[in-house]
């Protein structure tokens, strides 16, 4: 997203236009959840944080559907009320794990698995989307 600004009588006005709206999940199954986290991860994805509240959201903060205006705050109520996002969370972090990333947590928690991957070691948007992609297709080849 760009940042455009413009001055009035020594007043700076922010005209940055605002981000897309949320999209719907439609999926029903873990893999289906991460393509469409996926899908909106590549165009705004950040670091060092779940979301930006101006629509940019981290890998975990994708997957529980964070957008716009929503707080900076760790998602585990958002995993607990939704079983889907913390299975594709789960199934994420097998996949990170299981090929050969040591982005362990000293808890051992799915989301600091990805968190720490996502914060340290994804390269970029399209990596955090392809990586989300390759996870739910390792999901659908083990569970159908």
């Amino acid at each position: 997203m760009t940042i455009e600004q413009f001055t009035i009588d020594g007043t700076v006005v922010d005209v940055t236009p605002p981000p897309p709206p949320a999209p719907i999940f439609q999926s029903a199954t873990p893999a289906g959840r991460l393509r469409e986290a996926a899908v909106y991860v590549r165009e705004h994805w950040t670091r060092r944080q779940f979301s930006d509240g101006k629509g940019n959201v981290c890998a975990v903060g994708a997957i529980v559907g964070m957008r716009e205006g929503q707080p900076n705050t760790a998602p585990r109520p958002l995993l607990e009320a939704d079983r889907l996002a913390d299975m594709a969370v789960e199934a994420l972090a097998e996949y990170l794990s299981a090929n050969g990333g040591d982005y362990s947590d000293p808890h051992h928690f799915r989301v600091g698995i990805v968190s720490t991957w996502n914060d340290s070691y994804a390269i970029d948007a399209e990596d955090v989307a392809s990586t989300m992609e390759k996870a739910a297709a390792r999901w659908e080849e083990q569970h159908g």
